[in-house]
């Protein structure tokens, strides 16, 4: 929607968001990298399930056997990332292997007085279920996708189809990803009900494969997969990798209208004091045009002001949204916008440096006059003040 359709539409829904600052997408790397960590992944959780399930028949649990399950994912990792480095760190897999493993221990706990057999026979049934999902979802990331009609390109999303990383693409080509196979998936789930009720034939024991097998999915699968994409470390690739700083990562490298995730993935942290910072907002158009709507991003210091509180200027419709290391405007006054026509009054951070003018930046995403005429951006400016 412009602002022309805005002002024509009684102003009711206020101007809208453009992209502001921009750039290509996560970069390219051979997912066979990614593959061989989920496969790595579901072989530990079926590992440590089947050092469980012998300590259900054979108690205590035997640590030589969690070890060596340990060991085999380690190396497996090491081998993937030879392959060329993904997305993922050995660490950050492992608590997620083991979150799968406890939640499973504990949705089949082994009753007292039980000889064990029936939970054993589940929990590893449900490792092998956890390995066998996260080996289809393997093979579906090891063949990535291409840049179809004749160009072999692979790439992990649409998105890294497009230029720069698949710049071979023609006009009539298109990006396929290779999906997930159903079959294999669903082969998986039948084997695990096949396997438990097997086991209740041993005697009855908590945990239906209803249940395990949607926790496997939750916990087991899901997470791991969605944490090892195909996609090399860094911004934009949908993971936050706290080893390079991050704090979100929305999966885009850019900082725009409603994205609370700014292009360096990361937001300095704020606790907030009783003393406050106030702001305003002034723009300057060309000369002789009244304008009617602006649409701003302002990316403030989030490490030294935070919270900020907003205020309009007199007649002045704003609609304004936080989003934690900036906020978005959206003014109209048909009459003719003021300068300043927006005030932010901030909460300081503890600790920090007083905040300054020039560390705030201001950007115009979309403008028109009093008239709903569009008036390009390039003509019109913002800036951030400090009485």
């Amino acid at each position: 929607m412009t602002t022309r359709m805005i002002l024509t539409s009684v102003l009711a829904c206020g101007l809208v968001a453009a992209t502001v600052r921009t750039s290509g997408a996560a970069g390219f790397t051979d997912p066979k990298c990614a593959a061989a960590k989920q496969k790595a992944a579901g072989k530990k959780e079926a590992g440590k399930l089947k050092c469980y399930a012998k300590a259900a028949i054979k108690p205590p649990l035997d640590g030589t056997c969690i070890t060596n399950a340990e060991d085999k994912f380690s190396a497996a990792f090491a081998k993937a990332d030879a392959k060329g480095v993904c997305t993922g760190d050995a660490t950050t897999t492992e608590n997620g292997v083991n979150a799968c493993v406890t939640k499973i221990t504990d949705d089949i706990p082994v009753p007292t007085g039980s000889d064990g057999k029936c939970p054993a026979a589940k929990l590893k049934a449900s490792g092998k279920a956890a390995a066998a999902e996260l080996g289809c979802w393997a093979k579906a990331t090891g063949k990535g996708g291409f840049c179809s009609v004749t160009v072999k390109q692979k790439c992990e999303k649409d998105a890294d189809c497009a230029p720069p990383t698949c710049t071979t693409c023609g006009a009539n080509e298109t990006c396929n990803q290779t999906p997930v196979d159903q079959a294999c998936l669903d082969k998986a789930n039948t084997k695990l009900s096949d396997a438990f009720t097997k086991a209740e034939a041993k005697g009855t024991c908590p945990g239906t494969s209803a249940g395990v097998g949607a926790d496997i999915d939750a916990n087991c699968v899901t997470p791991i997969k969605n944490g090892l994409p195909g996609l090399p470390p860094g911004c934009g690739n949908h993971v936050i990798e706290p080893q390079l700083g991050e704090n979100c990562d929305d999966g885009q490298t850019n900082g725009t209208f409603g994205d609370h995730c700014p292009a360096t993935c990361h937001i300095d942290s704020c606790t907030p004091t009783a003393t406050t910072l106030a702001t305003s907002v002034t723009f300057s158009g060309p000369a002789g045009v009244t304008m009617g709507a602006l649409s701003i991003l302002v990316d403030y210091p989030e490490g030294k002001v935070g919270t900020p509180v907003f205020t309009s200027a007199f007649g002045v419709s704003n609609t304004t949204d936080d989003l934690g290391w900036g906020f978005d405007d959206q003014a109209v006054k048909t009459s003719g916008l003021p300068s300043p026509f927006v005030h932010a009054n901030y909460k300081t951070c503890q600790g920090a440096p007083a905040a300054v003018a020039s560390d705030f930046t201001c950007t115009v995403t979309d403008a028109s006059d009093n008239n709903g005429t569009v008036v390009p951006t390039n003509q019109v400016t913002c800036t951030v003040t400090i009485p």
